[in-house]
């Protein structure tokens, strides 16, 4: 009994707050400096790339005009002393027509981004496009005036520059969107396995004292509380171990951040409603309750980063079976089919899989297979871009890959319900 309370001790002293506070706070500045100097790389990219735009219509253009203006000296001094030849009037066709297509190179540069596979966060580029084809000169060039280029190519300037101010605007919301994420779900992981901790200790040194007290316990009894022991400084070391890294996917410009080495499923509950449903016991069960009609519901929080599992009770269930659990993209818009809102990822009734809101029914192999009293597990892995459905009963087990051009972050939880009494609940 002494050593378990000596052990007991030292657990407490391995879950004092300052030191679990000091990690926690060494790892949010990692996400700071992430967030930092992913920012910057942004802006640089982005001012790099309005430079090399700038210079190299600038510098194009002075080209052009410089040989424009050779060309016109020449034409006039040849008009002036009428001292040309046939040779003369086809060098300066051919000089006209590559003046025609250098001016059009300009108009022909794009902006655009790399999309690298995986990339959280891709790289914008300038191209160009090859005028040297005749089709590409001819339909460019026959509807364009001399006088009008210069107008014409600053206005193109100011398209691309607005594309780029536009990608740059664009990837550091995104940036900034993904470190708060991050910096919430460390604090709530920390906070709520801190607290469990702090609650199954302060258990079993209740019931330490009371049984020393009362001189009332087996051999039995000191082995279950050993074990308690154990597996509680554990899950205390576990927070030391939490550490946020780079999921470094290969030709990522910016590789996303996570947190790898705990758990950091959040509860939810559902708080979005339309259609033929509602909720009750404080968003935790989604019920039928008007005639048969579609009815959908989202979840409260919302999903960009890390892996989050969700396990769902149906407590009833119509003969026809229909169901629908996925997830959406937070800026689709809410409506009571949910399966078929654009965004939408997941499975139903019926065989059915969606796929942005497309039914592919079968897709996979699956069979929904559904009775009553089923528990659904569903598993969100923002940083794979995939969700995977499980019926714990069947243990059938289906995987889909995201496509976050499609169905972009943040993600919530998405289900639907269309027969009248029934319902499920979340459990976790």
């Amino acid at each position: 009994m002494d050593d378990i309370i000596i052990k007991n001790d030292e657990l407490k002293q391995i879950i004092n707050e300052q030191i679990t506070q000091s990690r926690r706070d060494s790892l949010v500045k990692k996400i700071n400096e992430w967030e930092e100097q992913s920012i910057i790389k942004i802006r640089e990219v982005a001012n790099n790339t309005r430079k090399q735009l700038s210079n190299a219509f600038g510098e194009h253009m002075n080209e052009i005009k410089k040989s424009s203006a050779n060309l016109t000296q020449e034409l006039r001094k040849a008009c002036n002393d009428r001292n040309f030849v046939d040779t003369d009037l086809k060098k300066w066709i051919e000089m006209l027509d590559k003046l025609k297509k250098d001016s059009i190179v300009l108009l022909t540069i794009e902006v655009t981004q790399d999309n690298a596979p995986n990339s959280f966060i891709s790289k914008i580029i300038i191209n160009g496009i090859d005028v040297t084809s005749k089709d590409v000169f001819n339909q460019t060039a026959g509807s364009i005036r001399i006088e009008d280029y210069g107008q014409i190519t600053q206005s193109r300037r100011d398209s691309l520059v607005k594309k780029i101010n536009e990608w740059e605007e664009q990837s550091i919301i995104k940036i900034r969107e993904v470190a708060n994420n991050t910096r919430k779900q460390l604090s709530n992981a920390f906070g709520e396995h801190m607290n469990e901790i702090k609650k199954s200790s302060a258990s079993l040194t209740e019931e330490l004292r009371k049984a020393r007290n009362d001189r009332n316990f087996v051999d039995t009894d000191l082995k279950k509380w050993i074990e308690m022991l154990d597996n509680l400084k554990k899950d205390s070391i576990v927070l030391l171990t939490v550490d946020v890294i780079q999921d470094n996917a290969p030709n990522s410009f910016i590789s996303k951040i996570i947190i790898n080495g705990i758990d950091v499923t959040s509860k939810d509950v559902f708080n979005q409603t339309a259609g033929s449903i509602r909720t009750e016991d404080y968003g935790q069960v989604i019920a039928h309750d008007q005639m048969n009609d579609h009815g959908t519901a989202r979840s409260k929080n919302e999903y960009s980063s890390a892996q989050h599992r969700f396990r769902f009770k149906i407590e009833h269930l119509h003969t026809d079976k229909w169901i629908f659990f996925g997830i959406v993209s937070r800026d689709a818009p809410m409506q009571p089919l949910s399966y078929s809102t654009p965004t939408t990822y997941g499975w139903g009734g019926n065989n059915s899989v969606y796929l942005n809101g497309v039914d592919q029914t079968h897709s996979g192999g699956y069979k929904s297979d559904l009775e009553i009293n089923d528990i659904i597990e569903l598993m969100i892995d923002c940083d794979r871009r995939t969700i995977r459905w499980t019926n714990q009963r069947t243990k059938n087990t289906h995987t889909l890959d995201v496509d976050t051009n499609k169905c972009r972050f943040p993600w919530q939880l998405s289900v639907g319900l269309y027969y009248l009494g029934d319902r499920f609940r979340i459990l976790s």
